[in-house]
């Protein structure tokens, strides 16, 4: 029987955190009011996710760790001004929710630590353990003013056996297109396991080009990357 277990977040006691946990060993942690942001993944009792400076960091000063949903984009932004489709808006230093990296671009979204998820379901069954939540993305969320675009965000978390699976549907419902460039950020920190000897296998055929600031030249490889250290 999968389990659901509810409680206080034990590093910040005012939000909640939802565990799911399957009959298998493995448990994840997610807290919707801090950004949706998975704060553990256990296998048998060992953590597989960095905390670095942990969800408190996250709410303060949006330093990514665990496993955080970087939208409505995740990469960093090359100008303050930005232009799409004939809109035009301002991605501005200090503005709410706009997190900078070291060369001064604004990077990773708008939603770290943003409180305003709402759950829609959540359950434990033989099969599976789930937790269903959403985000109206709209002219009531301060963030909005660095991204003009309503739309809403549902995130459907599944814990079946020893797999993760998280889904994650973007709607748009102010009657204009959306550009997303979104993404889900493990820091996985694998326990008694150097980096050097971490591999990595999967179905990745397109990357995009980078320039030495890590923003995207625009050029986009279609070569599989090949298996081997990270």
């Amino acid at each position: 029987m999968h389990r659901l277990d509810r409680g206080e977040d034990p590093e910040v006691a005012s939000l909640d955190r939802v565990t799911l946990a399957s009959p298998d060993g493995l448990e994840a942690a997610f807290v919707p009011g801090g950004g949706m942001v998975a704060t553990s993944l256990s296998w048998r009792g060992q953590e597989l996710l960095a905390r670095r400076r942990g969800l408190r960091g996250y709410l303060e000063t949006g330093a990514t760790f665990g496993i955080p949903l970087l939208a409505p984009w995740g990469n960093r932004l090359a100008v303050v001004e930005q232009e799409w489709d004939g809109v035009r808006w301002e991605v501005r230093p200090g503005a709410p929710g706009v997190r900078l990296d070291e060369h001064g671009r604004a990077m990773h979204g708008l939603l770290a630590g943003e409180p305003g998820w709402r759950e829609r379901s959540s359950g434990a069954s033989d099969e599976r353990a789930w937790l269903e939540t959403s985000l109206d993305f709209d002219p009531r969320l301060d963030r909005f003013a660095a991204f003009p675009f309503e739309h809403r965000i549902d995130v459907l978390v599944e814990l079946v056996g020893r797999a993760l699976r998280i889904s994650t549907t973007v709607t748009a419902t102010g009657g204009r297109r959306v550009p997303l460039a979104i993404g889900w950020h493990p820091w996985f920190a694998f326990p008694d396991v150097p980096r050097a000897d971490w591999r990595i296998r999967g179905p990745l055929t397109t990357r995009a080009v980078l320039d030495e600031e890590r923003i995207p030249t625009g050029e986009v490889r279609t070569d599989p990357l090949p298996t081997g250290p990270l």
